[in-house]
């Protein structure tokens, strides 16, 4: 399945307090001096921080979590095989969302 077509679920913990967000990309555009490289950094930082992880990332990364908690966890394909599984696990749960 292509990345553009996987449902994300949306933002898991954007920033919402607009101080926080305006600092964070201040502090991204530190040092430069070029006025559109400022504006294309000030402007990825701001998106960055409203953006947030995932909520399909964080029940993967609650999955894998779980996964290597247990002792009796099979790593057959090893890491990438439970990354993989831990990503199933999580569109698993983004269907159950939507049912």
């Amino acid at each position: 399945m292509n990345r553009d077509q996987i449902e994300t679920g949306g933002p898991a913990f954007p920033m919402q307090e607009p101080q926080a967000i305006h600092a964070y990309a201040v502090a991204a555009v530190e040092g430069i001096t070029d006025p559109d490289e400022r504006d294309r950094a000030y402007l990825k930082a701001r998106g960055e921080a409203v953006g947030g992880m995932s909520l399909r990332d964080y029940f993967a990364a609650k999955a894998m979590q779980g996964f290597a908690a247990d002792s009796d966890t099979a790593w057959g394909d090893g890491v990438n095989g439970v990354a993989r599984t831990a990503y199933e696990w999580a569109d698993a749960m983004l269907r159950a969302r939507r049912a």
